[in-house]
């Protein structure tokens, strides 16, 4: 009679236990997170023609870790510019350079480069223009943006226009960064 009664204790003190618990699901939800920086130093790029060789032959700046990248995951960065030419907000001057006259070439950054990344060059125009593709995500990973001008002299030899002091033409370069 005793083991019974411990038996019959024992289920239904099983039986309790089993009631008390609950069950509930821990999920880690990741969500995609794609930023892209321009480094606040270099947020004004100069390309300055000083001699014949750099109207005959273009400039060219390389701007080292220009971007800052962190993605959850594969991506791609396009650049593009909201307005087909550079233009002058200087006084008298009523020429204007096309933007496809700028290209700009991705590379490795220095600092914290991709690993795997795919860089290309592409030119300037109101269309985006796919510069760097990666399959990987990164924390934070820099690349190092060339900007280059046009060569050729006869170019831009007419569009300086402001006596004493240089002319300048200007664009904004926008970057965008896609989820892949």
């Amino acid at each position: 009679m005793e083991k019974l009664f411990i038996s019959i204790c024992t289920v239904v003190f099983a039986n309790i236990v089993m009631q008390a618990q609950q069950q509930t699901t821990v999920n880690i939800r990741l969500y995609p997170i794609q930023t892209l920086v321009v480094n606040g130093n270099q947020k004004n790029v100069n390309l300055d023609y000083h001699t014949k060789a750099d109207y005959a032959n273009g400039v060219s700046v390389e701007q080292k870790d220009h971007l800052q990248i962190y993605s959850t995951g594969g991506f791609s960065v396009h650049v593009r510019s909201e307005s087909p030419t550079l233009t002058s907000q200087q006084a008298l001057v009523t020429e204007s350079i096309a933007a496809s006259d700028l290209t700009i070439t991705a590379k490795s950054g220095d600092s914290n480069p991709l690993s795997d990344a795919v860089y290309s060059t592409a030119g300037l125009s109101t269309s985006p223009e796919k510069i760097i593709e990666s399959s990987t995500g990164g924390i934070n990973r820099t690349v190092t943006v060339e900007y280059k001008a046009q060569g050729n002299l006869d170019a831009y030899i007419n569009k300086h226009m402001t006596p004493g002091e240089a002319t300048v033409y200007s664009a904004e370069v926008i970057y965008e960064i896609v989820a892949q």
